[in-house]
């Protein structure tokens, strides 16, 4: 697995066990320089994307038209987008989401277990080009586990999840619904690493605030477990 530099004093490490990721979540080391500007752009032949303006001021997101709030399915008009610093692409959906913006960033999904699952795998692949100070004031919940993180973070290198997702040919084969409610939904985002012959499932909970999904760190500040899944539980992504 392909590495960057960094000096880890924390207690958190990333390593690949059966082609798995065995992953924790925070790590301290030295501090790492701003990421480049960044300008999302869609995969050769694809539409560009059409998210909607900033969201309002209390950063609500105005809920999706159209969309069956209980289908798990991916939608119809599903995309593969990447950014100028990855060669990573993951999917996202007009209809489903992002459809807005919070803080320069791709947000607002649609209530359903689908619209979960791509607030999810959008939270995982925008950790390809930012740091976590960047990420998690947006896309975290309001926890106890987020002010953990951050603290934990701040003035310090990127995280393992950093680490894992800026791997080179890092990809989501898939998901799977675990639980989903009107309030809170636990998905897991298939993981595929290009020197890994496994396929690791992160399992990551979200909670409807402000009309979107965010994630629910964990008290310890982590994301999930990542463990080893077979593909006959995933539902791969259309291509």
């Amino acid at each position: 697995m392909h590495r960057r530099s960094a000096a880890w004093t924390g207690a958190v490490v990333a390593v690949i066990l059966d082609g798995g990721i065995a992953v924790g979540l925070i790590s301290t080391g030295t501090p790492s320089s701003p990421p480049p500007a960044r300008s999302p752009i869609e995969s050769p032949g694809s539409v560009p994307p059409s998210v909607g303006d900033e969201v309002a001021a209390d950063g609500a997101c105005a809920a999706p038209d159209g969309q069956d709030s209980t289908s798990a399915l991916p939608p119809e008009d599903i995309r593969w987008t990447t950014n100028e610093s990855s060669t990573a692409t993951w999917p996202v959906s007009d209809i489903v989401g992002p459809t807005g913006m919070r803080d320069g960033l791709p947000a607002c999904f649609a209530p359903s277990p689908i619209g979960a699952v791509l607030a999810a795998v959008t939270f995982l692949f925008e950790q390809t080009d930012r740091s976590p100070l960047q990420t998690y004031p947006t896309y975290a919940a309001n926890t106890s586990g987020k002010e953990v993180a951050i603290q934990t973070l701040n003035g310090h290198s990127d995280g393992a999840v950093q680490e894992v997702m800026r791997t080179p040919g890092v990809e989501t084969a898939g998901y799977r619904v675990d639980s989903w409610s009107a309030e809170r939904a636990v998905v897991t985002i298939a993981i595929r690493l290009p020197d890994g012959d496994g396929v690791t499932g992160w399992p990551i909970e979200l909670v409807r605030v402000g009309g979107d999904w965010l994630v629910k760190l964990r008290a310890d500040g982590a994301v999930g477990d990542p463990a080893p899944v077979g593909m006959a539980d995933i539902r791969e992504w259309p291509r």
